[in-house]
This record gives C-alpha cells, sequence and structure tokens, in this order.
C-alpha cells in the first residue's frame, strides 16, 4: 500500500511496533516488514541545491585564489555532480561520502526524515 499522507503512515507505524511487541509479526508477501519512505521531491529542490553549490565553489575559489596571491577567472569546466539521499544523521549525511543516489546511505527508506546532497565540481582559471 503507498500513500502520500506521511503522518498518516508515521501514526499507523507506531501501531505496527505495538503489534509487533504483542509478538504478532507483520511484514508483507516477501516476508519484510517495515515502512518505506521515499523522497520524491528531488526536482523542486535542483535549482536551488546547484545554484547554492555553484555559490560556494565560487566562494572556495576565492579563498583559494587570496592564499596564492592570484584572481579567480573565468570558469573553466563545471558538472552537476551527483544528487544523493540519505537518511538524516547517517554517515553519509555528515559529508563522509558520495552516495550512488536516491534511496542510498545508510536505510534511507526507514528514516522518514532525509539529507539531499549535491555534489558540484567547478574548475576556474586563476589569474594573476
Amino acid at each position: 500500500m503507498q500513500s502520500q499522507d506521511v503522518d498518516k503512515i508515521s501514526r499507523a507505524g507506531e501501531k505496527t511496533a505495538e503489534l509487533v511487541q504483542a509478538g504478532i509479526v507483520v511484514g508483507n508477501n516477501n516476508g519484510q516488514g517495515g515502512i518505506r519512505y521515499k523522497f520524491n521531491g528531488l526536482n523542486a529542490l535542483k535549482p536551488d541545491m546547484i545554484t547554492e553549490a555553484t555559490r560556494n565553489a565560487r566562494a572556495s575559489a576565492d579563498r583559494f585564489a587570496a592564499d596564492s596571491g592570484s584572481q579567480v577567472g573565468s570558469i573553466r569546466s563545471a558538472n552537476q555532480g551527483v544528487f544523493s539521499i540519505s537518511a538524516a544523521g547517517s554517515a553519509s549525511d555528515s559529508g563522509g561520502g558520495i552516495d550512488a543516489g536516491e534511496g542510498s546511505g545508510g536505510n534511507a527508506d526507514a528514516s522518514i526524515m532525509k539529507t539531499v546532497r549535491v555534489v558540484a565540481t567547478v574548475d576556474y582559471y586563476l589569474v594573476r
């Protein structure tokens, strides 16, 4: 069963936990139980995330340039990178790695709270 009503599903999950504590086995036809939370709003976030990633890349380039006595020139190349969705608070949420894509990173589907990341690579020319 699927639903867009996350609060309702969360409440149902709490009731399911009570059943399990009472010794009642809960699962689907594959013998796998639990609720999976899928995030499907990535397309709405992408433009703002790319803007912020590009802004952060420029700020980093400015710091590197200042340390080397240079100035940041034009963009040499840019890559949007990979968007990842992970469970909030997971190891991949701390910036320790890049996930392969939606639903990866720890047990993202089991977590109602998600972290969405993008890694963008921007190469600038440095000029003296």
